[in-house]
């Protein structure tokens, strides 16, 4: 850490009051959060320059303070674009003494971003390597102009969340109807994450109770499984001396989505000289059988069609 404070450079869209930086004003080098302190003053700053923005634009306002009835202040920001292109004059008066235009030709000119804590991920998904921060969801929401004529609302998932989330269109949201304002969008939102949250525990439960039954049932034959996700488990048969090995692989949308069997033999090979598999879907299969029936019923369904029909090893 260095002795003084770092040195910053705004341009004259933002000036920033240094008699409000504490952090900078007394920097502390021996401090290893110093710069982290000063950037979080800097950004507080910023956001209450973009929300004092708001007062001249009563729409844009009153979706931002009927925000603040839902969610607390710090989990809502506000961004206005204060680009101008030359080839597109402003549309709006300049509301600061400074000349700062706010362009509504320009696209996605406005945001609201609301910030979602997601609990309860890291059971499902324990070991997300690719996850920097806390578990969270971003509801991004553009307004293309100051009388909300077109909005865009956009719903971002933090890494860990996202795969807990594959397979259940974690992107596809409400649309924001015409005449509908953010405290009416925003709980649908809300709702949309709990949903989705109790499918991906209740599917979480559901593989571990499953792959649980066949280490119950098969625990000498598994070769290796998904001791995290419970994904998939990997056993090793015998049938009248013929021995093959058993993939069984779930999805995220487990039970609604029945499991997939994969017969692999130890023998055989194919043209491309990979080991021979066998591929069973279509077996007797109900989504509300407990983990235990669902392991007991579709193993012997499975290897009842496995070893008496002709698409079976020979």
């Amino acid at each position: 850490m260095h002795e003084f404070p770092p040195d910053f450079i705004f341009d004259q869209n933002f000036r920033p009051n240094i008699a409000e930086l504490e952090s900078l004003r007394n920097w502390q080098c021996e401090d290893p959060s110093s710069l982290h302190k000063v950037l979080k003053q800097l950004l507080e700053q910023y956001r209450r320059r973009e929300v004092n923005l708001l007062e001249t634009y009563s729409r844009l306002q009153f979706e931002y303070s009927s925000l603040l009835h839902l969610t607390p202040e710090q989990d809502v920001e506000v961004a206005l674009n204060h680009k101008v292109e030359p080839e597109r004059p402003s549309l709006l008066p300049d509301p600061t003494p400074s000349g700062l235009l706010l362009n509504t030709a320009l696209p996605h000119c406005r945001k609201f971003a609301v910030w979602f804590a997601i609990h309860g991920i890291i059971c499902v998904v324990p070991n997300w390597q690719d996850n920097p921060g806390k578990d969270s969801a971003l509801l991004l929401v553009l307004f293309h102009n100051p009388e909300a004529n077109g909005i865009t609302p956009r719903l971002m998932l933090s890494p860990r969340v996202e795969n807990a989330f594959a397979g259940h269109s974690s992107h596809r949201i409400p649309h924001f109807a015409p005449g509908e304002c953010l405290i009416d969008y925003v709980p649908k939102i809300c709702d949309l994450l709990k949903d989705r949250l109790k499918h991906v525990v209740e599917s979480f439960e559901k593989r571990k109770e499953f792959v649980s039954a066949f280490l119950s049932h098969f625990g000498r034959s598994v070769v290796e499984y998904d001791a995290e996700s419970f994904f998939f488990i990997v056993l090793l048969f015998e049938w009248r001396d013929f021995y093959f090995i058993l993939h069984i692989t779930l999805t995220h949308q487990f039970p609604a989505v029945k499991p997939i069997f994969t017969f692999q033999s130890i023998y055989h090979t194919n043209k491309q000289g990979e080991p021979y598999t066998h591929t069973y879907s279509e077996y007797p299969f109900s989504p509300r059988w407990s983990g235990n029936e669902m392991a007991e019923r579709t193993w012997y369904s499975t290897f009842f069609i496995f070893t008496h029909t002709p698409s079976g090893f020979s």
